[in-house]
């Protein structure tokens, strides 16, 4: 039977949909959850990702998709316990691996209830008012898809220090920026298709409570961002287009938005990003079978990040 990747994602859309575990038809007190991300030679962010994710979901319940890291990689992440799939790497295909992702999750969902698809760079936080934890959240919030608040931790390069191990994330970086790009739908609970970068999906894009952050670390510390650039520039592509802007920019162009930054406004008035994802919700687009959020949505103010967020390293 041949089938074209159109027709090839439906069938095993309908084979997911004909053929889930009885017990996902009652809601459990504890959900069973799946972490996957892709990984290829991430020098800086790999340990806090690895620590942060297997504490919360357990190592046995992380897997690690790498795309050919070096040796060096491999064995860190090995050295967690955690799950390890194995990926030729020839070039980068962004919409070869959204749709690996895609039905990595999917498949998943036979043993799990909940998958949360997240990057290397990426925490995800809970207002600790609300919720004792991230499974709490869960718990609470009933949903076939969670869309997390996308904030950027800023490094002020002017006044803050380079990153040091041995004091906290949030005793070194004080601001956010909201980044409509990193509302991301974050976690599924159905068969899921992300569309190329996972800002756009199949399934609804619910923010539930808006108690669901996603705090992007990629540019917390200027000198770690300009060391991974450099890095990233050398990717071969499948599509060259892809990520151009973020991923491919000088270092004088990386050195100007780190300084623009630091000049912006700054405000306490936090429940704003609040009303930016209700806006964002709002404005939902659709581009062929995805949902997708504003691209362009990120005002130029920095957010002072409230006390009751817990530095996730």
């Amino acid at each position: 039977m041949n089938f074209s990747s159109q027709e090839l994602f439906s069938h095993l859309n309908n084979i997911n949909n004909n053929y889930y575990p009885l017990d996902k038809k009652h809601k459990q007190d504890k959900p069973k959850i799946c972490l996957i991300s892709n990984h290829y030679n991430e020098s800086f962010h790999l340990k806090h990702f690895l620590d942060y994710y297997s504490k919360i979901i357990g190592s046995n319940n992380c897997i690690i998709v790498d795309h050919g890291s070096d040796e060096i990689f491999l064995d860190i992440i090995k050295s967690y316990n955690v799950g390890l799939i194995n990926l030729p790497r020839f070039y980068l295909d962004e919409v070869q691996m959204s749709d690996f992702m895609s039905g990595l999750a999917s498949s998943l969902l036979k043993f799990y209830d909940i998958i949360i698809k997240v990057d290397i760079d990426e925490i995800i936080v809970i207002d600790s008012r609300k919720y004792e934890n991230l499974i709490d959240y869960f718990v609470q919030n009933t949903s076939n898809s969670y869309t997390a608040i996308g904030l950027n931790v800023v490094n002020e390069i002017y006044v803050e220090n380079p990153y040091v191990e041995n004091l906290s994330l949030f005793e070194q970086r004080k601001y956010v920026r909201f980044f409509s790009p990193m509302c991301k739908t974050i976690a599924i609970t159905d068969p899921v298709h992300w569309s190329p970068g996972y800002h756009g999906l199949n399934l609804n894009i619910n923010f539930n409570d808006f108690g669901l952050f996603l705090f992007h670390m990629r540019e917390m510390d200027f000198t770690q961002r300009l060391k991974r650039i450099a890095f990233v520039r050398n990717f071969k592509r499948a599509q060259p287009h892809f990520n151009l802007l973020n991923q491919q920019i000088s270092n004088q162009q990386l050195f100007y938005e780190f300084t623009e930054m630091a000049s912006w406004p700054k405000s306490d008035n936090f429940i704003e990003i609040i009303e930016h994802a209700k806006f964002i919700q709002h404005n939902i687009a659709k581009e062929g079978n995805f949902n997708v959020v504003k691209m362009d949505f990120c005002p130029k103010i920095l957010y002072r990040i409230p006390d009751y967020f817990k530095s996730p390293f």
